[in-house]
């Protein structure tokens, strides 16, 4: 059976209308791609920008914190110690100092 020029023109049409068709949804596709790497850029970018303010103002309340812990922890020292003297002083001296305290005795 032989091919007869009129199905030949026929097929070669068809075939050109199903490659415009498929080039068009190509085209969709990689317009559809390229506009959603262009969104996460955008996203990626205010991301990173809130990262970096966020750091900034995280690492500046650390620091205050850390700097009233210490003036704290000054402030207690300091009442301890001024606690120590007063004890101290305040308390009668042992005559007999230390010895004495720790008695050892075999049966």
């Amino acid at each position: 059976m032989g091919i007869r020029p009129i199905d030949m023109q026929v097929v070669v049409q068809k075939s050109v209308e199903i490659h415009s068709a498929k080039q068009s949804v190509i085209n969709k596709q990689d317009t559809a791609m390229q506009q959603s790497q262009g969104e996460t850029k955008t996203v990626v970018n205010e991301q990173q920008h809130t990262v970096t303010t966020t750091e900034e103002a995280r690492h500046n309340a650390i620091k205050d914190d850390q700097e009233q812990k210490n003036h704290q922890q000054q402030k207690k020292q300091k009442n301890k110690k001024s606690e120590n003297d007063k004890d101290v002083s305040d308390s009668p001296k042992d005559p007999f100092g230390k010895e004495g305290i720790h008695f050892d005795m075999k049966v």
